[in-house]
């Protein structure tokens, strides 16, 4: 097996489940299931002979091939050795999986990204491919947006994905440092959106030159962020339609007037944009302002910005609430 590993990669943290993780690395890296082979040892009865362990292991990991880099790890097989059938089955995993951490395509499947120390450094890394690469949901209206884009058009705009910024509370990679710095605005999308807004004037990374410097900039009055460069996903794994997306969801519009019946009304993963189709089923002037809360796409609510605004969605008889003081509209998409 190939051993990138001499490139000075970090050790390998020990894993509560050595086990679990061998059978997630297989998965990962679209291998076989791996083979484990447990045999009990007896101990000689001569107390002269040093005692043996009661269980070994025999660990087979199937071979694999990165498809995008074309590195090649071989067939690898390992043993371990422990008092007890369960021990013995970890020692092994735990073997395979530091020879298997010194691979490349190791650290790209199983190896978690850190947030930045800023907001907005964070979000450059959650957009990012290597973010991306690493956030289902994220990565999804990433690509769903590139798809609503013509295919046959020429101009440098084509294949840039364009997303609302109060998406980006929803990302993993964010969720993860709110979590760790502003622990007071974690999971509450409003909150965060908030602290997405003032840290953008306080943080050097939040600048125009900075964002641009990482391929973002933001457009639509810095309601949506757009990635300038296509974002093309690693492997057929991550096909939109079969992981996300039903092959006929509906958007689920709920009336003001409880006597009205509710309008499920279609959603086209196809065409892409599945955030901008909900924002014209709203009426709403922008997927900017769209705020998604839950699951994302799950539900999503048009944030309202005028009085004007506000009359026209209670005029489209479409369930109005008040949320920290400002009107939305609420609609439901069932992936």
């Amino acid at each position: 097996m190939d051993e990138p590993g001499a490139d000075g990669a970090p050790p390998l943290q020990p894993h509560p489940n050595p086990v679990r993780q061998i059978h997630t690395w297989c998965k990962r890296a679209k291998a076989e299931a791996p083979e484990f082979e447990v045999v009990r040892v007896a101990c000689p009865d001569d107390p002269l002979i040093p005692e043996t362990p009661g269980f070994i292991c025999n660990l087979k990991v199937p071979g694999t091939l990165d498809e995008d880099t074309g590195e090649r790890i071989e067939d690898l097989e390992v043993q371990g050795e422990g008092a007890s059938y369960g021990e013995a089955k970890a020692a092994a995993a735990t073997v395979a999986a530091e020879l298997l951490s010194r691979t490349a395509l190791w650290r790209s499947r199983m190896v978690d990204l850190e947030p930045a120390p800023s907001l907005w450094g964070t979000v450059a890394l959650a957009l990012s491919d290597q973010g991306l690469h690493k956030d289902l949901e994220l990565r999804t209206f990433t690509l769903l947006s590139q798809q609503s884009q013509p295919a046959s058009s020429s101009t440098p705009e084509a294949a840039r994905a364009t997303l609302p910024v109060t998406l980006l509370t929803h990302a993993k990679l964010v969720g993860r440092w709110f979590r760790t710095h502003c622990q007071a605005a974690a999971g509450d999308p409003h909150l965060m959106l908030g602290e997405l807004i003032k840290r953008r004037a306080e943080e050097a990374e939040g600048s125009d030159d900075a964002l641009l410097e990482a391929g973002l900039v933001l457009v639509e009055g810095g309601l949506c962020v757009q990635r300038l460069a296509a974002y093309f996903p690693p492997s057929e794994q991550y096909t939109v339609e079969t992981e996300v997306w039903d092959p006929n969801p509906v958007a689920v519009k709920i009336p003001a007037d409880p006597c009205l019946e509710v309008e499920e009304l279609p959603l086209d993963p196809g065409a892409g944009d599945i955030l901008g189709q909900m924002a014209r089923l709203l009426g709403a002037p922008s997927v900017g302002r769209l705020v998604l809360w839950g699951r994302v796409g799950c539900k999503a609510s048009w944030l309202a910005g005028s009085e004007r605004e506000a009359a026209a969605a209670a005029g489209g008889r479409t369930a109005a609430r008040i949320v920290d003081g400002s009107p939305v509209c609420t609609v439901g998409g069932r992936p």
